[in-house]
């Protein structure tokens, strides 16, 4: 934090300023030893925490046991005491009984060219992290078919164990737009997805891009041949605006074990070609490794 600009201001005193960061009513400040054992706190800590001071002095926060991610918290600390580098981290807390996100800053404190302790500044963040948690679930859905998309392919965990990775599309999916209208189109993706959804749960699907989905789970192969057999019956004589629209799925997959994000890659890239196997084969079928 830089006083600089308070210097040569006669009528804000390096002193009131402090004043003011200790009275603080939204930011926690706190000041411990080297053992990390607090030395004092400002109001705002102790009506946050709702506390007295002699429930906090000479205690640390593992003693306090307020903290839900301790390592992160402590770990900190004990760089700052170290090397003297100011740090910035955030996590959980618990305050009032509930739990709470914070982002804190915490910094050397000096004597003598000596570390003997650290000052620290927390803010609750509470809001902004719900509305982050939000944007990102959201991120992760595509808004047409309320499937999981690519993004939530890539941040799932899916290596170490077996796992069949089918993709499909649908059949002549440009004629359907051109035919009927892109809105007829967009009734088809949900119509599609809602099918597949029917057979393998929405945990394990996925739109791909386009009139492109996935089914990434540990399915057997004979119950993905009747699942995806039990979607193509689900999908004929669908009606669309009140007219008979078409629809089938032609479709490839593979089953391996994947041990990394390579191997998914490749898994992907041979499911892709057993589909344009099934599209040479007249389409309306489900091609892979037997």
């Amino acid at each position: 934090m830089s006083l600089e600009p308070w210097k040569n201001d006669p009528n804000f005193t390096q002193s009131e300023l402090w004043q003011a960061v200790f009275a603080s009513k939204n930011l926690g400040v706190f000041w411990k030893d080297r053992d990390r054992r607090f030395l004092g706190v400002n109001d705002y800590f102790l009506s946050y925490y709702d506390l007295e001071l002699a429930d906090v002095l000479g205690k640390t926060d593992e003693e306090m046991g307020w903290n839900e991610q301790v390592d992160r918290f402590k770990n900190i600390e004990e760089k700052v005491l170290e090397d003297g580098q100011g740090q910035i981290t955030w996590g959980t807390t618990v305050a009032r009984g509930k739990s709470r996100t914070i982002i804190a800053y915490k910094e050397a404190i000096y004597r003598e060219r000596q570390i003997v302790g650290l000052l620290g500044f927390f803010s609750d963040v509470s809001q902004q992290q719900d509305r982050l948690d939000e944007l990102s679930k959201e991120a992760r859905w595509d808004s047409l078919t309320m499937l999981k998309n690519r993004w939530a392919l890539e941040q799932a965990d899916l290596t170490g164990q077996e796992l069949i990775l089918m993709i499909v599309d649908i059949d002549y999916f440009k004629q359907v737009n051109d035919t009927y209208g892109h809105q007829a189109g967009d009734e088809a993706l949900k119509l599609v997805a809602e099918a597949l959804k029917q057979e393998f749960g929405d945990q394990y699907c996925y739109r791909y891009g386009g009139d492109e989905f996935l089914v990434v789970g540990p399915v057997s192969q004979k119950d993905l041949r009747e699942k995806f057999q039990a979607v193509q019956k689900a999908l004929q004589d669908r009606q669309i605006f009140g007219k008979k629209v078409p629809l089938s799925l032609s479709g490839g997959y593979v089953q391996a074990v994947p041990q990394n994000e390579q191997d998914l890659d490749a898994m992907l890239q041979r499911a892709d070609q057993y589909l344009y196997q099934s599209k040479e084969q007249g389409r309306k079928c489900l091609t892979g490794e037997n």
